[in-house]
């Protein structure tokens, strides 16, 4: 039995510039993103290969193994990822490690230097 499939896609697969974002788009969303094409890229939607990835429960990373082994064999000049749900797909871990080390660079020294204060305070009180 066949795996069902990781994507869609619409628009020419040999396209210079490749759009891949989460399946289920609303009208606005699609709205939007023809206004970005049109208006910021200067490309029209039909020279655009846009790329739907799955939302059906799968594991992300299998989803993303199998866009990026769609994309393969093409040379786009530039691949636009929108969203969380295709970014993690695309990027996997990595996204997560980067959210943590911004995380992490958001403390600032102030705190890390009242924390190292509290807990000498408190071994000096034992």
């Amino acid at each position: 039995m066949q795996r069902p499939s990781t994507h869609t896609s619409e628009g020419p697969s040999d396209a210079r510039l490749v759009v891949i974002r989460g399946a289920g788009s609303s009208i606005e969303a699609e709205t939007m993103l023809n206004k970005m094409l049109a208006n910021v890229l200067g490309v029209e939607r039909a020279d655009a290969w846009v790329v739907d990835i799955a939302r059906d429960g799968r594991e992300l990373s299998a989803i993303g193994h199998g866009v990026r082994s769609a994309l393969m064999g093409r040379s786009p000049s530039v691949v636009v990822v929108l969203g969380v749900h295709a970014t993690k797909a695309m990027l996997g871990e990595f996204v997560e490690e980067l959210a943590a080390a911004k995380q992490k660079k958001r403390r600032r020294p102030a705190d890390d230097a009242a924390a190292a204060d509290d807990a000498e305070a408190e071994a000096d009180d034992t």
